[in-house]
């Protein structure tokens, strides 16, 4: 299988599963709520479900790097089946930890995953492939979140677990295929986890990368569990209406996503992620004040351009940094520092949803510009690195011609 097939496999089993997961992570707020779960039960169980993945992308990514990507997806393809067929029996706070656990290793498993097909792609132009990865993913998404509502209301949340259970299994079907196909047997690397680790302690410019990325994972989490709960209680809406909202930003990230990794390509990483913190920010702190749901709409559609330009920039930096053999390894290990932040969001989310509904989103939003003077360093390094580099080699071209004098 030639490597851009192999791309092409990887990123449709990537759809189906994304829109596996989908279906019931949207409403997932809501059917916390229904089960009467306290709000700070509520914040950490979604908390734990959208962002486990990242504490545990350090050894799902030297998982993927030891046993390949092929195995890696395989085996998250089973995690997200199993997932909404355990949440169907759940009664209990603690019998619903299960859940993120499953959900979060299959993601990590499908991100560290993602990463090492680009790296083995081979293209300069990273930005743009991984954007079309996302991009189909994205499909799977829309259809996914615009779905869940009207499954939910028409039916139940039971049958909604059951479709995406369902929803898993064609892609199982292709990447059970691809195997049969492939010819050739994809190399298992010897990753020493005391080697990544010493790696990315002499780097600083993953430091100040993963610095970067740790302040902004926690801001945004402080909000992201209550957006839905914000919706029900004070803009008024039901599972159609937020299945509404989560589908317009995911349909909007469809048409913006390859536009976005030719910009992060184009002007590089550290400034397509600065784009995308002032974006965000902006958006938390007016969707903080919001009560119309027309005004909600068109800032859910704007999230989904402001979010497109994150991903790319960030898998974009840490390929740039990271040699391939352990480029699974590094992309996890900075994933896994990043997700402690966003752990511990969570209860500083609740605890300020409790004093009043739109505390979270505006604090969450606010936090977020603690990014910027990072960011903007990083880009300030690469263009002294460059100056200096240009130096030496004017110094090197003076000397030649003195002595060729």
């Amino acid at each position: 299988m030639s490597k851009s097939r192999e791309f092409m496999v990887f990123s449709l089993a990537s759809a189906f599963s994304a829109a596996a997961l989908t279906l019931w992570q949207t409403l997932l707020p809501l059917y916390l709520d229904n089960l009467e779960f306290a709000a700070w039960q509520i914040g950490v169980g979604v908390s734990l479900t959208l962002n486990l993945s990242f504490l545990l992308a350090f050894p799902a990514g030297y998982l993927v790097d030891r046993i390949g990507w092929k195995r890696s997806a395989l085996f998250a393809l089973l995690l997200s089946l199993a997932a909404p067929l355990v949440l169907i029996f759940v009664t209990s706070f603690e019998e619903f930890l299960l859940v993120p656990v499953l959900a979060g290793l299959s993601s990590a498993l499908f991100t560290q995953s993602s990463v090492k097909v680009l790296v083995r792609s081979g293209t300069r132009r990273r930005g743009l492939l991984y954007s079309s990865y996302i991009l189909l993913s994205n499909i799977g998404r829309i259809v996914a979140s615009y779905a869940s509502g009207f499954i939910a209301l028409l039916f139940s949340y039971q049958v909604l677990y059951a479709c995406s259970a369902f929803s898993v299994i064609p892609a199982l079907l292709l990447l059970t295929r691809s195997f049969k196909e492939s010819s050739v047997v994809e190399e298992s690397a010897r990753v020493s986890a005391w080697k990544v680790m010493k790696m990315y302690l002499k780097d600083t410019r993953l430091k100040i990368l993963v610095l970067t990325l740790f302040l902004h994972d926690f801001a945004v989490f402080v909000a992201t569990p209550y957006l839905a709960l914000y919706a029900k209680y004070i803009i008024g809406v039901d599972e159609v209406g937020v299945s509404l909202l989560s589908g317009t930003s995911s349909f909007t990230q469809m048409f913006f996503q390859l536009g976005s990794g030719w910009l992060a390509d184009k002007i590089g990483g550290s400034l397509t992620l600065a784009m995308h913190f002032i974006g965000i920010s902006a958006i938390y702190v007016a969707y903080s004040q919001v009560t119309s749901f027309l005004v909600a709409l068109a800032l859910y559609a704007a999230m989904g351009l402001i979010v497109t330009l994150d991903l790319p920039a960030r898998r974009l930096l840490i390929t740039k940094y990271a040699p391939e053999e352990y480029v699974g390894a590094i992309n996890g290990f900075a994933d896994s520092i990043v997700g402690v932040g966003t752990m511990l969001s969570a209860a500083l989310g609740g605890y300020l949803w409790s004093i009043s509904p739109s505390l979270p989103i505006l604090a969450g939003g606010l936090l977020n510009l603690s990014t910027l003077p990072f960011i903007f360093y990083l880009k300030y390094r690469k263009i002294r690195l460059k100056a200096e580099e240009k130096g030496e080699h004017a110094l090197e071209i003076g000397t030649v011609k003195y002595r060729g004098s």
